[in-house]
């Protein structure tokens, strides 16, 4: 499963970096995931289907903003814009733990010694610096790294996923 992990990484998110319009994107998504699951690979695939799906989730979210956002600045006729400060440390534990996926911090904390040897190890940090429990913490973070746990468990659902866009792009962030 490895060698999956390494092939998704550095050939699907490799080269959807380099496809620039939010449809291509999800149509490079679909039609690599479609693909994968045609190859029939004799192995449990649910882990890279279920980061297809998480990918695809992501991206429809961000075009349906984009276009929002071009039609908004479209029909904005200020020539001035005030920059919002807006306190965004009222997200919920989930929120957060979306945040830090989206972000790549939990796949860059996931790599590193002592955090890849248990999920354990890993909600211990994230509850060092976000604040959420750490048992709750795992809770979030089991569905996401541990392939035997249920999926629909995850914090990573449509609704957290568009909330945490949503609000990465005000921010000015655009994966």
């Amino acid at each position: 499963m490895e060698s999956y992990n390494r092939w998704f990484e550095n050939f699907i998110q490799g080269r959807l970096m380099g496809i620039i319009d939010p449809m291509e994107r999800i149509g490079f998504l679909f039609r690599e995931k479609d693909n994968f699951i045609s190859l029939n690979r004799g192995i449990d695939a649910t882990q890279i289907v279920h980061r297809f799906d998480t990918l695809i989730a992501r991206e429809k979210i961000y075009a349906e903003l984009i276009l929002a956002t071009d039609k908004h600045e479209k029909t904005d006729n200020s020539k001035t814009k005030k920059e919002e400060f807006i306190d965004y440390s009222g997200n919920s534990a989930a929120e957060k733990i979306v945040f830090l996926n989206e972000l790549g911090i939990l796949d860059l904390l996931n790599k590193k010694a002592p955090f890849n040897t248990s999920t354990n190890k890993l909600a211990e940090v994230i509850s060092a610096f976000t604040g959420i429990n750490q048992s709750t913490a795992q809770s979030y973070l089991n569905p996401i790294f541990s392939k035997d746990v249920d999926k629909s468990k995850s914090p990573i659902s449509e609704k957290n996923l568009k909330s945490v866009s949503e609000k990465l792009i005000k921010m000015g962030y655009i994966k």
